[in-house]
């Protein structure tokens, strides 16, 4: 269940993602700016977020690979988006 305290990142630019600060990911590096906007991660993961749950509503496949970089150990992800074809396919094996 997720708390007050949580910091959550939306993917996405519709709906679900309003009001929510903007990252370009064709303009910026999303992986650099997760960690200047949520936080560093613990002391334990260096370079990871320190972000709580990200939320998937672009559809985009390379969204959940993102996350799945970005995230620390222990973190929920949750796919409110309409994929066309299995998200998990591009997951990379070296995430």
């Amino acid at each position: 269940m997720p708390q007050s305290h949580d910091k959550v990142v939306v993917f996405g630019a519709g709906p679900i993602g309003l009001g929510a600060t903007m990252v370009n990911s064709a303009d910026e590096d999303v992986m650099q700016r997760l960690p200047e906007l949520r936080g560093a991660g613990d002391s334990m993961f260096p370079g990871k977020a320190g972000t709580d749950i990200y939320f998937d509503a672009a559809g985009a496949p390379a969204v959940i690979n993102t996350a799945l970089t970005a995230a620390m150990p222990g973190v929920r992800l949750g796919v409110v988006a309409v994929h066309t074809t299995n998200p998990c396919q591009s997951i990379s094996s070296t995430s």
